[in-house]
């Protein structure tokens, strides 16, 4: 029988990049690395990550994806600044009358001069802070065993499949964009588990972890849009010019909620029961 899944070098590849994105000089790259490095540290924590309370391994996974969320949510303003106001650049194209071009244009300038007078992912957290949490997660990751037993790494496979399809559903049905960003979270973690498998999951697995790739960009650009109707909604923008740009960013949140479900019918076909069979299978477990 196969013997356990060594996750070690993926964990000491992805700290070792998040450790490299705090110290990046720009922030751009910086934040978006950080936060990149921190996704996959918590997806691959979910394979270590027993389903019972009970078990003392736990309440270590959880202290160190409660660390690890921290930092994540620290990060979070600075890439959605940026994102917002590259979301309203790019509305000015659909847009046909000039009070709505000038609007944008300058929601976008107020955004990015904001986001400019940060210099990197550790200038937004504060150099000490940064250091800590590269520390805590560090120290923490050091009391979680890497090399789980596979048929643990199936099951947890599985629930992040299971999550994704059931979140994905609600949310459609009930035109739900916190359930749709919650879906879009499970498929992230998924495909990076299924990329830290590699081979061993065989050609369909590997074009379900495709499949899930493209629907979390689809979600990921809904979620981004769900975001710009906030930021729009509380400026100082004149109504009629403030309720024609939600408009419009309305419109394009339904066109990429289209997308999404026929995109997920693809990804998300197979019942949750089938997947954990499969994934039984390949993993020898």
């Amino acid at each position: 029988m196969p013997g356990p899944v060594d996750l070690s070098p993926h964990f000491q590849a992805h700290l070792d990049a998040l450790h490299d994105a705090l110290a990046h000089e720009d922030r751009d790259l910086g934040v978006h690395g950080a936060r990149r490095a921190i996704k996959a540290l918590r997806a691959l924590l979910r394979l270590t990550w027993p389903a019972d309370p009970a078990e003392q391994l736990h309440a270590a996974c959880a202290s160190l994806d409660q660390e690890l969320k921290t930092l994540a949510d620290a990060l979070a303003p600075a890439r959605d600044v940026r994102v917002a106001a590259a979301c309203a650049l790019s509305l000015i194209e659909e847009t046909e009358e000039e009070p709505e071009r000038a609007a944008l244009t300058r929601l976008a300038a107020e955004w990015l001069g904001d986001a400019a007078r940060r210099e990197s992912a550790s200038d937004h957290l504060g150099p000490e802070q940064a250091r800590r949490s590269e520390a805590l997660i560090a120290t923490h990751l050091q009391a979680i065993p890497t090399d789980p037993a596979r048929s643990d790494v199936a099951m947890a496979m599985g629930r992040s499949y299971s999550k994704a399809r059931r979140r994905m559903r609600a949310g459609l049905r009930g035109a739900d964009a916190d359930l749709l960003h919650a879906a879009r979270r499970e498929l992230v973690r998924l495909q990076i588990q299924i990329q830290a498998l590699g081979p061993e999951l065989g050609g369909k697995l590997r074009r379900l972890g495709r499949k899930a790739g493209r629907l979390r960009q689809t979600l990921g650009d809904h979620h981004d849009m769900a975001e710009l109707d906030k930021r729009i909604g509380f400026s100082d923008l004149p109504g009629r010019i403030k309720s024609r740009l939600l408009q419009a960013v309305e419109q394009r949140a339904d066109g990429l909620s289209q997308l999404a479900a026929a995109q997920a019918d693809s990804a998300l076909r197979r019942k949750p029961k089938a997947l954990r069979k499969r994934l039984a299978r390949k993993l020898g477990g």
